[in-house]
């Protein structure tokens, strides 16, 4: 369901035509015997603004993606119950103390302007941060924000934890959760939410189900 999320009555009229399409379909199929056990065509968008028709016969499973993890694609009565449940985490595996100009990261990407402590953490462009977070976004260390400094990286990313002095080697960061909706995440880094989503999760190297 290609427009699913907009409530425009174009958008409404397409989507509903889309709905009646392939239910028709199924039921030719179901008359010639060839029909498969799962029919859907619900994403998170089309289970919220059309449950009547995506969650009865003809089909018998929807399909969501970010509803799943708390984040609903558009909002109606019932989804300010949801709760936010994805949460990735990295854990700080060095920190180093810069001076006043010193610099890191390739091609230099961050000067310090002062004595500065910068921790960095397993996780990187390959692994769940955007690199568009670069100078932009936070992560959540010991219960305050600590900017990203330069650029995100392949598999690491460099924090400044100078206002947190107690942080140290070992502390799980949070990158997203509980503390830092993804969607607000998503917003610093110019994305949809299932645009940080879904590469996060894929790639998390451990995952925890609740």
């Amino acid at each position: 369901l290609s427009s699913a999320d907009s409530l425009s009555p174009a958008a409404r009229a397409y989507t509903e035509m889309q709905i009646k399409t392939f239910a028709n379909l199924v039921h030719s199929l179901a008359h010639q015997s060839l029909l498969p056990p799962l029919c859907h065509i619900g994403n998170s968008a089309g289970f919220i603004q059309y449950p009547r028709q995506v969650a009865s016969a003809p089909f018998n499973m929807v399909r969501i993606g970010t509803l799943i993890y708390g984040y609903p694609e558009i909002t109606a009565p019932w989804t300010n119950v949801i709760r936010r449940a994805a949460r990735l985490t990295a854990p700080i595996v060095a920190i180093r103390t810069i001076g006043a100009g010193g610099v890191a990261g390739y091609n230099r990407s961050y000067q310090a302007t002062g004595p500065r402590r910068v921790a960095i953490i397993a996780a990187g462009y390959g692994t769940g941060v955007p690199p568009q977070l670069a100078g932009h976004g936070s992560v959540w260390v010991q219960e305050k924000l600590a900017p990203i400094v330069g650029n995100v990286y392949l598999d690491h990313t460099m924090i400044d934890v100078t206002d947190i002095p107690s942080a140290t080697v070992g502390d799980d960061v949070e990158i997203f959760g509980p503390h830092l909706p993804a969607d607000r995440v998503a917003e610093w880094a110019g994305l949809r939410v299932c645009e940080l989503l879904v590469p996060a999760l894929t790639q998390a190297r451990q995952r925890v189900y609740r």
